[in-house]
């Protein structure tokens, strides 16, 4: 079963045991349309991180099922872009970055706990942001390519 397979099976039967089992509520509550999260279920197209966000939380998903399907989507998408092992590491890295600051934002949500989006969103383009550049530099370890000391600061935090 490829990765993208395993995704599309997991998403339709969180779908199918969650808060709205019809394709079109699922999809109208998430903002998109039925043909677009059919074919996320056909395993056809990967949604964006934030859609994906999006349909997890709408569909009710535990921090385990949602933590399952992240990881699927992240190995899904290194399939379809034919990523080797070395940039699959970095990926891997980031994405549980993404994935435990998307659990942190939803367990405050469920506490009542208000988290501004813009704060997700800015911390979201940084790691993009990390993982482009390490990507086009080579250097998808982790490990600078030159001698110079590296920061890793968020823009705005006083960090360099």
């Amino acid at each position: 079963m490829t990765a993208m397979t395993a995704f599309a099976s997991a998403l339709r039967e969180l779908r199918q045991h969650g808060r709205y089992p019809r394709t079109a509520d699922l999809a109208t509550r998430a903002g998109v349309t039925q043909r677009v999260l059919e074919f996320y279920e056909a395993g056809k197209k990967l949604p964006k991180a934030k859609t994906l966000d999006a349909l997890l939380q709408i569909a009710g998903a535990t921090s385990e099922e949602a933590a399952r399907l992240r990881r699927l989507r992240d190995e899904a998408h290194a399939e379809r872009e034919g990523l080797g092992p070395h940039h699959r590491g970095i990926e891997d890295r980031v994405g549980l970055v993404e994935r435990l600051v998307t659990d942190v934002a939803l367990t405050l949500r469920q506490r009542g706990i208000a988290v501004p989006g813009d704060v997700l969103t800015a911390l979201r383009a940084r790691i993009d942001s990390v993982v482009h550049t390490a990507m086009r530099s080579g250097q998808a370890d982790g490990t600078p390519n030159d001698n110079r000391p590296r920061t890793t600061g968020f823009a705005g935090s006083g960090e360099a």
